[in-house]
């Protein structure tokens, strides 16, 4: 046996080898910049729904597998959004394009 506790990361099309359950709590951290006060945090804040199947989807890829959702499933189609805010309209803009920069992309 073994447990496996992932970021983000485990939504993409990682694939680890047994899992058979998923645990999934609803939420993750997410860097936001507040432009009001000009600060760039980790939330923790509210997965979507797209997220949350692709956390499903982590189990069963390599044998039968289930999912333990910690929310209702009023809260998974009331309370989240369909698809996550991407990162990129949810980051301070300067950090972005000094990065660019000193990869010499112009």
């Amino acid at each position: 046996r073994k447990v496996v506790v992932s970021t983000n990361i485990a939504e993409t099309s990682l694939t680890i080898d047994g899992i058979v359950y998923v645990v999934d709590p609803g939420f993750s951290k997410q860097k936001v910049f507040n432009p009001r006060i000009r600060v760039e945090s980790l939330l923790v804040s509210p997965i979507s729904r797209a997220s949350a199947k692709q956390r499903a989807g982590r189990a069963g890829r390599t044998r039968p597998g289930k999912c333990f959702r910690l929310y209702t499933e009023k809260s998974f189609h009331d309370d989240l959004q369909e698809t996550t805010y991407p990162e990129i309209l949810r980051s301070k803009m300067s950090n972005v394009v000094l990065t660019l920069k000193k990869l010499d992309i112009n």
